[in-house]
Parts: structure tokens; sequence; C-alpha cells
């Protein structure tokens, strides 16, 4: 303090005493124009303010900087404070915007941030809640993104695809345009133990299996089934089956079905091949010899009364039953019944 500069002392005098303490704001200003030059000004600078402990920057206060700063003045304005380099720990909240290049933040006790500009990148290195809900949060303990109940993840310019869980059940649904597509060598459909359903392998077979153990599969030529086929109804152009249980067995006229063990109730065909024996319309007619091998009795039963045999065609007999009697006759006209 220069007291050469005020009446009655000189740069020699000094002030001894006990001071009594005065709690104010103190801070340091200068004054700038606020219109054109000369015309009307305002104070600017940087203060200490005791009401908060706090040092802040004012643009603007038309009124006399002295004794406590009027903050609710209406001209009080606080300033833009512009650095090169921040050097030091900030402690507490930041409140309003920040922008610029880019700066790291390596710790924050900040419960709430309510808005950010554009991140360039940004790691956490704890758990991400991304709904007020707490429904959509990734669990770094789990490594995991998780959705809770009927909360969505899209994907597409028009949300198509949606995976979700509506708390009985998950979805995977294709809600938009096209189709759903699964590309691999290998698609497996497994339960959650690992038990396998389906199995599609590329350029071989599609297999289904029942209780983990295959059932149906496709061939180069066809499908393999395993074990019974039963079905009420089964149509055929052709084919080869090995054990086939079907109410109804129908087979298109002019093709044929080759079985090798069949139990059914109705078999409706116009060819139909079981081993070596061909029934076709009325006539049952085999390659060889055909044996009829039964464990009871072999019944024949013709409701025209005649039951006749033939060889070659012709040269035919029969057994006739006329009232209640049996005939063993000789149909070809002048061929003798010969019993040796």
């Amino acid at each position: 303090i220069n007291f050469a500069s005020t009446t009655g002392h000189d740069s020699g005098a000094r002030w001894a005493g006990t001071a009594g303490p005065i709690n104010v704001d103190t801070g340091f200003f200068s004054n700038r124009n606020t219109g054109a030059s000369g015309v009307g000004f305002t104070y600017v600078g940087i203060y200490y303010d005791v009401s908060d402990n706090q040092w802040k920057l004012i643009d603007e206060y038309d009124s006399n900087p002295s004794g406590s700063i009027n903050e609710a003045d209406a001209s009080y304005s606080l300033g833009t404070l512009k650095l090169d380099t921040l050097i030091g720990n900030v402690t507490g909240n930041v409140t309003g915007n920040a922008s610029g290049t880019a700066a790291t933040v390596t710790g924050a006790a900040q419960s709430a941030i309510t808005s950010v500009g554009t991140l360039t990148g940004l790691t956490v290195g704890g758990d991400l809640t991304l709904d007020s809900s707490g429904a959509v949060v990734y669990d770094k303990s789990e490594q995991a993104l998780t959705f809770g109940d009927n909360h969505k993840a899209k994907f597409g310019t028009g949300a198509d695809l949606e995976v979700y869980h509506d708390g009985a059940n998950s979805y995977i649904k294709d809600v938009g345009t096209g189709g759903l597509f699964v590309n691999a060598n290998q698609v497996v459909l497994a339960s959650t133990s690992g038990e396998v359903m389906v199995n599609a392998v590329e350029n071989g077979a599609v297999t289904l299996n029942h209780d983990n153990a295959s059932k149906l599969a496709t061939t180069a030529t066809g499908v393999s089934v395993t074990g019974l086929m039963a079905s009420t109804t089964a149509t055929a152009d052709s084919a080869t089956i090995g054990n086939l249980a079907v109410t109804n067995l129908v087979v298109s006229s002019g093709d044929s079905a080759t079985i090798t063990n069949i139990a059914s109730n109705s078999i409706n065909t116009n060819a139909l091949q079981v081993d070596d024996i061909t029934i076709d319309g009325s006539t049952i007619s085999d390659a060889g010899d055909l044996t009829l091998d039964a464990g009871g009795d072999i019944i024949l039963d013709a409701d025209g009364d005649n039951i006749y045999l033939k060889a070659g065609g012709g040269n035919q007999s029969s057994f006739s039953f006329i009232n209640g009697d049996v005939y063993l006759g000789v149909e070809t006209q002048d061929k003798d019944l010969i019993i040796r």
C-alpha cells in the first residue's frame, strides 16, 4: 500500500495495532465500455465470494464493486474463462455444458449425468445402466448386456428384427420386410441341456431327432427313416419302406411302393409290392413260386360260390358250392379230371 499517495502519510509510515476482521467479498476489478467508445461502462473482474467460499469471474456488473457483490443485481453476469490447459483436480459437480476437445475423466462422484455431447469414445469401468428403471444394464461381473422382461433389442432401420423375453417365453421375431435367415455351415437346434433336436449340415443331411436319437434324415436320394413310421394316410409315387404302420396307404396309379414289413388296417393301392408279391387290382402274382404258409388254417372265401384253379391262364378247374354240396369240376372242354 503506497501511503505516500495519501494525505498525512509518507513512504516510511507503518500501521501497527490489532485488526478487527471484516468478512466481505474481495477481488480484482477493472472496467470496460458497454456501448460506443466512451459511452457507458461496466465492471469486470474476479472475486472471492465469502457467502459460499468460491472464486467467481464476472464479465458485467454495473454497480460499484464494494462490500458484498450483489448477485441479484440485474447486470450481474458470470463470465467465460478460456484456458489452454487446466492443471489440477476438479472436485464437486460440473454444472452446465462442457465443450471442446476431448477430456479424460478418471473418476467422478456424480450420481446423475443428465446429458453429454458427442463422444468419440467412452470407457466404463463398472456397470452401466441404460434405462432409468434399471431394466437395460451392462453388468460388468457377468460381462453381459441384460434386458428386463418386454425390453427389446431391435435391429434394422424400421426395427424389423426383435429379440426379447415377455416373462414367460423368449422370441426372435421378424416383424419387417424380408425373411429371417440363419446362415452357417452347420445349424443345430438343441435344448438347454445339450440334447440335439435338429441338426442341419451344409452339403449333408438335415436330421430330426427324438430324445436325442436320429429318426428322420435327408439323403442324396430322398429321406431315411429310423424306426416305425406311423401315419393315418400315406400317399407316394414311389417308395421303399422298411417298416410302416398306416391306416390307409395310397400309391398313385402307375407307380409302386416296395415294403418289407407292413401293419395296416387299410391298403388302397394300384400296385403294391411286398417282397416279391404283386397285388394289382384283383390279381396276386409272383415271378417265381408262391407259398402260403400259415400257423393256422388257410381259408378261401368266395361269395360267388366258385373257386377256380388255373394254369398259365387256362386249363382251369373249379370248386363249386351248390345248395350246400361241393363239386369238383373241369372247366375246359374235353379235358378230364384225373385223381392220382
